[in-house]
């Protein structure tokens, strides 16, 4: 995940970010589906913050929209064999592009003025498509990285 934002109060800001999920669909069970899902989203939305920046944690939440490209195959035994002995497969591709729409709660950890640890739970919506994705990661803020002490 990648993401910016813009603060322009102390607890509204304006997010974007570009998200990646990949899942291996197999379930290893005789005749189970085999198969992989990949999903891509941008969305825009806006973050509030529940505390004053000062605090910790700031939890925040955070409500937006965007567009998801998803795209997966699917196999499965057929419990058939061929000529040679082979098992036989069915086999389905598909992909498609949706607008849809996130909302996340998340938990800001500041370690400094410019650098804090990140964890959130996001769910995704678009079309047939809805998913939970949990996060943790390190936020920097390059304002506050690139001021001048004097």
């Amino acid at each position: 995940m990648v993401g910016a934002g813009w603060t322009f109060a102390d607890h509204l800001a304006i997010v974007a970010r570009w998200q990646e999920l990949q899942a291996d669909l197999a379930t290893g069970a005789p005749r189970s589906f085999d198969g992989d899902l990949d999903v891509s989203s941008l969305n825009i939305g806006a973050r509030y913050a529940l505390l004053d920046s000062a605090d910790v944690p700031r939890p925040w939440l955070e409500l937006g929209g965007g567009w998801y490209h998803g795209s997966g195959e699917l196999s499965r035994e057929t419990g058939a064999r061929d000529t040679s002995g082979d098992a036989r497969e069915r086999s389905f591709a598909a992909s498609a592009d949706a607008a849809g729409f996130t909302a996340a709660a998340g938990l800001e950890l500041r370690l400094s003025p410019a650098l804090a640890v990140v964890v959130e739970l996001r769910y995704h919506w678009a079309a047939d498509l809805e998913y939970l994705t949990p996060l943790a990661g390190v936020r920097m803020d390059l304002g506050a990285a690139l001021v001048t002490r004097d």
